[in-house]
């Protein structure tokens, strides 16, 4: 088995600044990606666009 070692607090802070930024990023870019597929499909609309 191998044994883990306790982190640093300044390693375990780093770990969760990290995750927070993946976190965030993550609900940022959803929120553009859904408000893209909004407008698009807006556009399919109105445009008349087949796809």
């Amino acid at each position: 088995m191998e044994q883990v070692l306790p982190q640093t607090y300044e390693a375990e802070l780093v770990e969760d600044i990290l995750s927070l930024m993946a976190s965030f990023s993550a609900k940022i870019y959803g929120k553009r990606a859904a408000e893209n597929r909004r407008k698009n499909s807006h556009l399919r609309v109105v445009g008349g666009d087949s796809k």
